[in-house]
């Protein structure tokens, strides 16, 4: 089974080799739902809805696996602060 979603607006699945699209009723990429945890968690004092780590995490990791790929040899992530999640011991990014 494969679902393919086009910048949310439609979907296509495939399952066993049979095909059917949907339009999604509307475009929705979590950002304002995002900014909106993001204002309420300032007025409250409260958690982040996405942690800094978070998205810092992503982006190396981005850049490792890019780093990866063009030199074929596993790169590691570096670490990104401490934090309960694990999100601070290092990654490894195999080539694939």
């Amino acid at each position: 089974r494969v679902v393919v979603i086009d910048d949310f607006r439609q979907a296509r699945f495939v399952t066993d080799g049979r095909h059917k699209r949907s339009r999604l009723r509307r475009q929705d990429k979590g950002a304002a739902g995002e900014l909106e945890g993001f204002f309420e968690s300032l007025r409250t004092g409260g958690p982040m809805p996405v942690p800094l780590a978070s998205p810092v995490l992503t982006t190396l990791t981005t850049f490792a696996i890019e780093a990866s790929l063009r030199t074929s040899a596993p790169v590691e992530v570096m670490a990104v602060g401490a934090d309960p999640d694990g999100m601070s011991s290092p990654a490894r990014s195999e080539p694939g």
